[in-house]
């Protein structure tokens, strides 16, 4: 699967036999780290997504700043964040390859996935890969971003996702037979619930 959301993740850990889960997953948005150790108990990996965070994570991370953080992003303002990325340099300054270091310190990886706009970007991100970063320095530089938590979606999924798989039925019957069932039925989403 491919969410973020803890009450999807759960669901679907205790109710299928997934085997990865994808998830935006980097030094700065580390909010699936509260959930690795449980996700890995059930032999399900993460394939990390966003390791570079939009280009904040790299050594393009002043402009990148500028020009899509200025209003900050989850727990961060455009200034704290700024004095983040600061601080982790102080620890690192190959932001890249420290973000890659950090997500494979993690037994429940599977693998990273990272964009590429050019060959250029492709090539840095894989010399970055390949560089090696400590595991003291990984920690130091975990110590100096925030330690982010899901706010939304902590509810169980089980009753938020039985419209859907009514509509997924209906969708399913009507590809197959080619024609919409005659029955009729009416749905009250109230997804902030969900």
């Amino acid at each position: 699967i491919s969410s973020i959301r803890p009450n999807v993740i759960e669901y679907y850990l205790k109710h299928s036999q997934i085997e990865t889960i994808m998830s935006q997953f980097n030094l700065i948005d580390n909010r699936p780290e509260r959930l690795l150790n449980h996700i890995h108990s059930h032999g399900v990996k993460v394939l990390a997504r966003g390791p570079v965070f939009k280009g904040l994570l790299t050594s393009n991370s002043v402009n990148v700043l500028d020009q899509k953080f200025s209003d900050g992003i989850f727990d961060y303002n455009y200034h704290e964040l700024g004095e983040t990325i600061a601080s982790v340099k102080e620890v690192e300054s190959n932001l890249s390859a420290l973000s890659f270091e950090y997500l494979k310190s993690h037994d429940a990886l599977g693998s990273i996935i990272v964009g590429a706009s050019s060959v250029s970007q492709l090539k840095d991100n894989i010399a970055n890969f390949n560089k090696t970063v400590s595991l003291d320095q990984i920690k130091s530089a975990r110590h100096r971003v925030k330690d982010l938590e899901y706010t939304q979606h902590l509810k169980s999924v089980g009753l938020c996702i039985l419209p859907y798989l009514g509509i997924f039925l209906v969708l399913l019957f009507e590809y197959f037979y080619k024609e919409v069932p005659s029955f009729s039925f009416s749905l009250d989403l109230q997804l902030h619930e969900c």
